[in-house]
């Protein structure tokens, strides 16, 4: 790619993988984000490579400051932080305060948005195992008018016939 002047930001870089192809895009500047050591190692060796085009940023992105940390706000930012369903490890709240804090006014996020398909079960068996804690933004919408025309199933269904007692 041709050097441009845009600045991006990659939040959870881990091996550095979205850094270095944006600077192979053309980025002119990219600044990785990493709160894992083990990890941070061995994006600092991928990186030796990008030609000082990636800084990387130790810590969790929630913690850093402009102009301390980075200098300035970014002109777009990129996170794969997809395969935690964007509830676990406290994603949402780390895009949306990556939004206010980094991304330039007209930048992009990459991605821009999101959906979880879900359906609630119950009993004693899931309700021991899965606490669930959303932010206040998030909506559900009720799945039952898509049913039919999705043909949707449970993600998970329990039967126990050998219950004689009728508890869970």
């Amino acid at each position: 790619g041709q050097d441009c002047s845009i600045v991006g930001l990659d939040i959870g870089t881990g091996a550095g993988l979205l850094s270095l192809l944006s600077v192979q895009a053309g980025v002119k500047k990219m600044f990785a984000i990493e709160c894992n050591p083990h990890v941070l190692q061995c994006a600092k060796q991928n990186f030796a490579a990008a030609d000082n085009k990636v800084t990387l940023v130790e810590g969790f992105s929630t913690q850093l400051k402009i102009p301390r940390d980075i200098p300035s706000r970014a002109d777009f930012i990129v996170s794969e932080l997809l395969d935690t369903w964007l509830i676990a490890e406290g994603v949402l709240p780390i895009l949306r305060h990556a939004t206010s804090t980094f991304l330039a006014p007209g930048g992009v996020m990459v991605p821009k948005g999101g959906t979880i398909w879900t359906q609630l079960v119950t009993g004693t068996w899931m309700s021991c195992r899965a606490q669930l804690q959303l932010p206040d933004n998030v909506n559900f919408v009720s799945c039952k008018e898509y049913e039919e025309t999705l043909h949707l199933a449970p993600l998970f269904s329990h039967n126990n016939n050998n219950n004689k007692d009728g508890k869970d």
